[in-house]
């Protein structure tokens, strides 16, 4: 397989926040996001022992794997997972001032993957 090949194939992968069973970890996801695992269960509206205890269950994976296509849109967009933080806590006015984390953490990813989508397909807000 060629390079070409096997970048377009994995380039939607984040396996440092990935269990080796496909499985998003959150407390993998909360650190590269520099979040405490108090905020990272916010966002995917549970409790943080819920979170610990079910975070392989289908609708906590679904919430965090939002979370992770948030990052994977970004490092396609920006490259480097220091501007993908950057970005990420710096208050954005097409938000109304708030920070992309700050949305995420109130459990609006999928405003966010909007927001990003739309970007990305040249409709800016």
């Amino acid at each position: 397989m060629t390079t070409a090949i096997k970048e377009a194939l994995t380039s939607h992968m984040v396996t440092e926040f990935q269990d080796p069973d496909g499985a998003v970890n959150y407390r993998k996801l909360a650190e590269g996001l520099t979040l405490r695992v108090k905020d990272l269960s916010l966002a995917v509206h549970k409790t943080t022992r819920s979170l610990e205890k079910n975070y392989k269950s289908k609708t906590i994976q679904q919430d965090l794997r939002k979370i992770l296509y948030i990052w994977v849109l970004l490092r396609q967009m920006l490259g480097s997972d220091t501007s993908i933080l950057q970005w990420m806590k710096s208050p954005n006015p097409d938000l109304d001032g708030v920070a992309p984390i700050d949305a995420v953490c109130e459990g609006k990813a999928e405003a966010i993957i909007d927001y990003l989508s739309n970007i990305r397909t040249g409709q800016l807000s």
